[in-house]
C-alpha cells in the first residue's frame, strides 16, 4: 500500500482513506475505514476522467453490476455512490498476498492446490457471469 498523495481525497462517503491500494486506467483504489473501524477497498474514478461522461457512465454500470454479483469468491459491495458528485464503490477488503506474492514467497503451488484454485476460479466466474449479468452491463459478454 502506498501513502495518500497530494490531490487524493481524505474521505469518500463514510470511509476515511488510509492509503492507495492500486490504480488502473479508469480508477484508483484506496484502503478506507468507516466509523466502526471496518476496512474497505474504495474505488473512485481518476480525477482526470471524472468529468468524461462516457467514463462516468461506464463506472456506474460497473458499480451496478458489482452490486448484483454474489458468491463466496466475490468481494461483497458494502456501499456505493453513483449519483451526483464523484462516483465511488466500496467493497470488502480481503487482506492477503496476491498469487504472484504467494508463489514468490512459498514457491510453485503443488498440483492439488492448483486444482483447488482452478475450481474456485470456475465457481467465481460462474457467479459473476450468472443470470442477470448481461442485463446489469451493456458491454459485457453473457458467457466466459
Amino acid at each position: 500500500m502506498k501513502p495518500l498523495g497530494t490531490g487524493d481525497p481524505l474521505r469518500l462517503g463514510p470511509y476515511r482513506l488510509i492509503g492507495v491500494l492500486g490504480a488502473g486506467g479508469m480508477g484508483l483504489v484506496y484502503l478506507g475505514r468507516d466509523g466502526q473501524g471496518r476496512t474497505a477497498a474504495v474505488k473512485v474514478l481518476r480525477p482526470e476522467v471524472a468529468h468524461d461522461t462516457h467514463m462516468a457512465q461506464r463506472f456506474v454500470r460497473e458499480a451496478h453490476a458489482a452490486q448484483a454479483v454474489t458468491g463466496d469468491g466475490v468481494a461483497r459491495v458494502l456501499a456505493a455512490r453513483t449519483e451526483g458528485g464523484r462516483p465511488w464503490i466500496a467493497t470488502e477488503f480481503l487482506a492477503g498476498p496476491t498469487l504472484d506474492q504467494a508463489v514468490e514467497r512459498y514457491g510453485a503451488l503443488e498440483e492439488p492446490a492448483v486444482r483447488a484454485l482452478g475450481a474456485a476460479l470456475v465457481r467465481t466466474l460462474h457467479d459473476i457471469h450468472g443470470p442477470g449479468w448481461s442485463t446489469a452491463t451493456s458491454n459485457r459478454p453473457t458467457s466466459c
